[in-house]
């Protein structure tokens, strides 16, 4: 009777299924407890809240969008114009399943479940993007990685991470998989434009079916994000090298110009009704320019028999030719393109923001921290393997190997100049490590496993199979324990390292809002005036082309003299009700005073400069008259504040204050230090810790949080005096050489004073207890705070959040 033989082909898709089953377990089960909370259903990013309170409005007005929104930023409100894809589709969803008019909690569940089923779908379709590139095999031990690497991609691809992020890689990774199989076909159908004109539709068929969905594809991207161009030129680049190789290998080049050219005209096509930024569809059309142009050149010197060196000094000439002209035509356009490339290295209070570090940084102590977080291993891996790509991609210069070098390589360094492009980057990783994975085993295979077989099947056949047993044992046993190892060292060198971190990081989310949060903004929602005078104002449908942000209007309207009051007479100006008024955070929970409170934000995470800019001038405001004109000049009349905002924790100077101060344009050291001082319990030792100046204490954000408004009286006051020193990388650091006690501030300053040379300052070691005189805040007055507390050095339980209404 013969054995069930599952094929291979089977038996890949079985395992694939089961590696997409456990890529979205992994994303949703470990943390659904955090996520689906008492009452609650929790967002695991703050601009997940952004894109939730898009899709509450559009779900409610579905199909009609709004191109402006008054509830995203105050004053003024925020343009939303654009093709919002990704949200379009939640709204649907939404909608299917609440039944035409979807209910909140439908909206939310839709919401929070998206992500892990976008990156269960994005594994299945890198299996495909291996299979085509390295075989079935390679496909799976690419899609086995992808499923459980700690990267970016699984923190954007968790239950509760609504952003359009899982989108984007989801379309970008469809968007190659139709690239490849279009440039395979046409390239096995020796693909003409000769056939075009016969209309041989057996070479034409499946090439042009597949460059239209990677056209679709491609405009689908460019209606997600506006970053899409990239993309774009990931594939000219890619193209642009392909045209040069193939020329040069006398290899006919009709093919690259005829799917090139339809995939970047079919983006062009599909983005075009969509309201989107003038980039996307102008850079497929230089696209699709380029590859009519390097088809038509490639043709022109073969026909004329010019030598096939001349074809990439020409295209480059070609190229820069064409950009010139494109500039003097448009240079506002090419001037935008320009600018994209400033997401490689992001500058100044940008890096304020983690997801826009770079991916090599000290910041955390060690230049791959950051990097080992995400990739382990296989960040080295993968670039082994793009060196054996180059190696075969050099010898032979086939299509698929540029193309998954260039993609590979234009990703990487995007990745490196800001960390959360790993989201990107997490797919050529896996494609990477599967391929070098599948190479070692089927080299094992091949040349171990294969040879050890057929010597012991030799063997079995001089002798009786029983006394080979007898005597030597199993024969077969020793080619299986090979290829067994072999298996090993490759999963415990690829695969191993990824897993508990993934697990660790499954569980965690770090971005959603504690419960503090969510009951203040609850409390807000329900026991603070409507701006609006209307509960259902939040999802009333706004389409004008009428109104513009209260930033542009300034940029418009430069004169400084102005009030806020001048600005509302203005038609650019939307129209507030009187009853409008503005909250007051740090921008990093504007979307959630939005979404969950209702309430109207002076500063979000879209980072508006002049709105981040006014917060952090009013919460470094070193007098209470200062913070009043910040609070008036953005109509404000509540201030949420946490303890992260303010409270600069005394162990290691952790929390937000420091960007703060930063966005505020000044230095960390004018309000705290890291000192060195004697353990405490340890004479003979030092440790670092943050000494706190008097103007941390008189700044608002600290009057407000630490101390309730209320006047403080310095009882205990230190003067320290330090020395500057170097350590042997040349790292300065401030050393404490003594210290002295004062019972009033006046004192520490004379003595101070008194000293002709030397470094003194006046400083507390508690953040909760001030070195200087603070007197009472008269137009500010603490009116909520969260029954959730922390436990800080003074040894009281001081809420998390809390909330202030200015009175005045």
């Amino acid at each position: 009777m013969n054995k069930l033989k599952i094929p291979s082909s089977l038996l890949a898709g079985i395992l694939v299924a089961v590696i997409a089953t456990i890529a979205f377990i992994i994303r949703t089960v470990l943390s659904y407890s955090q996520i689906f909370k008492g009452d609650w259903i929790k967002y695991s990013s703050a601009d997940a809240y952004y894109q939730m309170r898009l899709v509450d409005n559009l779900a409610i007005n579905f199909p009609s969008a709004s191109n402006f929104d008054p509830y995203l930023l105050y004053p003024g409100g925020t343009d939303i114009s654009g093709s919002h894809l990704y949200n379009n589709l939640l709204a649907s969803i939404s909608s299917l399943f609440g039944l035409i008019t979807p209910s909140q909690h439908a909206i939310d569940v839709v919401g929070v479940f998206t992500p892990p089923v976008m990156a269960a779908l994005t594994v299945i379709i890198v299996y495909f993007i291996g299979r085509e590139l390295f075989g079935k095999w390679g496909g799976v031990f690419s899609s086995a990685l992808l499923a459980i690497l700690p990267s970016e991609f699984l923190s954007r691809t968790k239950l509760g991470f609504s952003d359009y992020h899982c989108f984007e890689v989801f379309l970008t990774s469809l968007l190659i998989l139709f690239v490849i199989l279009a440039l395979k076909n046409a390239s096995k159908n020796d693909l003409r434009f000769d056939h075009f004109r016969k209309l041989d539709w057996t070479a034409i068929r499946k090439p042009l079916i597949y460059s239209l969905l990677a056209g679709i594809t491609l405009g689908m991207f460019g209606l997600t994000w506006s970053g899409a161009p990239m993309f774009t030129f990931i594939l000219f680049v890619f193209l642009f090298i392909q045209f040069i190789i193939d020329h040069l290998k006398n290899r006919p080049t009709d093919y690259l110009s005829i799917v090139g050219t339809m995939t970047f005209i079919v983006g062009f096509l599909v983005v075009l009704p969509g309201t989107v930024a003038t980039i996307v569809p102008a850079s497929s059309l230089i696209g699709a320019t380029g590859c009519i142009a390097m088809g038509i050149l490639s043709w022109f010197m073969v026909r004329k028999s010019w030598k096939s060196a001349y074809y990439p000094v020409t295209a480059i000439v070609m190229g820069i030719a064409g950009f010139g002209l494109f500039y003097l035509v448009s240079p506002n356009i090419v001037q935008s393109m320009l600018a994209r490339f400033s997401i490689f290295r992001p500058v100044g209070a940008q890096l304020t923001t983690i997801e826009m570090q770079p991916l090599i940084s000290n910041a955390y102590g060690n230049v791959l921290a950051i990097v080992w977080n995400n990739y382990n291993t296989t960040f080295f891996i993968a670039i082994i393997s793009m060196l054996i790509l180059l190696y075969y991609w050099l010898k032979h210069g086939n299509f698929d190997k540029t193309l998954l070098l260039v993609w590979s390589i234009i990703i990487l360094i995007s990745n490196l100049g800001q960390r959360r492009f790993g989201y990107y980057y997490s797919v050529n990783i896996a494609l990477l490590t599967g391929y070098i994975t599948w190479l070692v085993i089927d080299y094992a295979r091949a040349h171990v496993f294969t040879e050890k077989v057929k010597q012991a099947i030799e063997r079995a056949r001089d002798v009786k199979r029983k006394a080979v047993r007898k005597q030597q044992g199993n024969p077969l046993i020793a080619p299986y324990s090979v290829m067994t190892m072999v298996i090993i060292v490759v999963f415990f060198t690829g695969y191993f390292w990824s897993i508990e971190p993934a697990i660790d990081a499954s569980k965690r989310v770090p971005y959603a809002p504690s419960d503090a949060w969510c009951s203040v903004l609850d409390w807000m929602r329900e026991n603070t005036p409507e701006p609006f005078g209307n509960i259902n104002e939040y999802y009333s449908l706004v389409q004008s082309d009428q109104y513009i942000s209260y930033s542009s209007i300034l940029s418009s309207y430069p004169d400084t003299t102005n009030t806020i009051d001048y600005y509302k007479e203005l038609d650019v100006y939307y129209p507030y009700p009187d009853t409008a008024y503005g909250v007051l955070s740090w921008w990093d929970y504007g979307y959630w005073i939005t979404r969950m409170a209702h309430r109207l934000p002076t500063a979000n995470p879209s980072q508006d400069p002049r709105a981040i800019r006014d917060m952090a001038a009013f919460f470094t405001a070193q007098d209470e008259e200062t913070a009043d004109k910040v609070i008036e000049k953005v109509d404000g009349k509540y201030i949420i504040i946490d303890y992260e905002t303010a409270y600069v924790n005394p162990n290691n100077a952790s929390g937000k204050f420091w960007a703060v101060i930063t966005w505020g344009g000044m230095q960390v050291t004018d309000f705290f230090d890291m000192y060195l001082v004697t353990h405490p319990e340890d004479q003979t030792k030092l440790i670092q810790r943050p000494l706190y100046y008097p103007e941390y204490f008189r700044s608002m954000a600290v009057r407000l949080y630490n101390f309730d408004c209320q006047a403080v009286d310095a009882v205990t006051i230190w003067v320290i005096g330090y020395e500057e020193r170097k350590d042997e990388a040349g790292n300065v650091f401030k050393l404490v050489t003594e210290a002295k006690q004062y019972s009033s501030y006046e004192e520490a300053k004379q003595y101070i004073s008194s000293k002709e040379t030397g470094n003194y300052r006046i400083v507390s070691n508690d953040p909760m207890v001030s070195c200087v005189h603070l007197d009472a805040l008269d137009n500010y007055e603490l009116v909520h705070a969260s029954d959730q507390g922390l436990q800080f050095t003074s040894g009281n339980l001081t809420p998390q959040v809390k909330v202030f209404q200015y009175t005045k």
